[in-house]
């Protein structure tokens, strides 16, 4: 077999946030910075 081998996972590919719990207190403050665009499926539809 010639040339470099090649590889399913990168290293990178292992995102820790992901895993993140966050209590209630933290979400809702996310939600007020990032509110999300709206009522699906109208705020998706073109």
């Amino acid at each position: 077999m010639a040339g470099l081998p090649t590889f399913r996972h990168p290293p990178w590919s292992d995102l820790g946030g992901v895993s993140l719990d966050l209590d209630t207190d933290t979400h809702e403050r996310l939600d007020k910075i990032w509110p999300g665009p709206g009522e699906a499926p109208q705020a998706y539809a073109w």
